[in-house]
C-alpha cells in the first residue's frame, strides 16, 4: 500500500500565489496545505505589494498571525502598493503594532516613494510617535517625492515641526523636483523661516520652476 503522497509548496510558488491573486487561491492552499506553506518575509512583501493587499494580508493575519514577524521590508513593500497603500499599513500596525520597527529607511520610503506619503506618514505619527525621528534624510526624500511629496511636507510642521532642523541640503532637494519645487521651497521657507540658507541653486532652481508653471 502507497503512503499518502507529500507535495511540499515552494516559497517562489507562495509569494507569486500572495502577491498576484485574491485571498480566494491563498485560501484554498493554506486549507489543503496549511503544514507546507511557510509565511515568510517574501510571501509577506509580495501580499503587502498587491493590488489585493488588504484582502490578502487580513486573511495571512487571520490565519497564520502567530507565525508573522513584519519586518521593516514589508512595510516598505506596503508603502509602495499603489492601490492599497493606506489600508495596508493600517491593517499591519492594528495587528501587529506593538512588534514593528519604523527606521529610518521605512520613513523615506513613506516619504519619497509612496502614492499614499501624507496618509501613511500621519497614521505613523499618530500611531508610532514615540520611534518617529525626521532626519535631513526623510526630508530629502519628501522634497524630492513627484507625487506627494507637497502633501508629506504640509503634514510635518503641524505633527513634528519644533523637532525638525531644515539643513541647506532639503531646500536643494526640494528645488531639483519637477513638478512641485517651487512650492516646497516656499512652504519650507515658510516653516523654518530666517533659518534657512538660500543658496544660489535653491534660487536657481525655484525660478526656473516658477517660469516653466506660467509656460507650460
Amino acid at each position: 500500500m502507497c503512503g499518502e503522497l507529500i507535495i511540499q509548496i515552494s516559497e517562489a510558488a507562495i509569494v507569486i500565489v500572495a502577491g498576484s491573486f485574491g485571498p480566494e487561491l491563498l485560501t484554498l492552499l493554506l486549507d489543503l496545505k496549511r503544514d507546507h506553506v511557510n509565511i515568510t518575509e517574501e510571501v509577506l512583501k509580495a501580499a503587502a505589494k498587491n493590488g489585493l493587499g488588504e484582502a490578502v494580508m487580513g486573511l495571512l493575519l487571520q490565519r497564520r498571525g502567530d507565525e508573522i514577524r513584519v519586518t521593516e521590508e514589508v512595510i516598505k513593500a506596503a508603502a509602495r502598493n499603489k492601490r492599497d497603500g493606506r489600508e495596508v499599513p493600517e491593517l499591519l500596525l492594528g495587528r501587529e503594532g506593538d512588534n514593528i520597527q519604523i527606521t529610518e529607511e521605512v520613513l523615506k520610503v513613506v516619504a519619497g516613494k509612496s502614492y499614499w506619503g501624507k496618509e501613511i506618514m500621519e497614521l505613523l505619527l499618530n500611531r508610532k510617535w514615540d520611534m518617529i525621528q525626521i532626519t535631513e534624510e526623510v526630508l530629502k526624500a519628501a522634497a524630492s517625492n513627484e507625487r506627494s511629496g507637497e502633501d508629506v511636507m504640509e503634514l510635518l510642521p503641524d505633527k513634528r515641526g519644533e523637532e525638525v532642523l531644515i539643513t541647506e541640503e532639503v531646500p536643494k532637494a526640494a528645488a531639483r523636483n519637477e513638478y512641485w519645487g517651487h512650492k516646497m521651497v516656499a512652504l519650507l521657507l515658510g516653516w523654518g523661516g530666517g533659518a534657512i540658507q538660500v543658496t544660489e541653486e535653491v534660487l536657481i532652481g525655484f525660478i526656473d520652476d516658477i517660469i516653466n508653471d506660467i509656460l507650460f
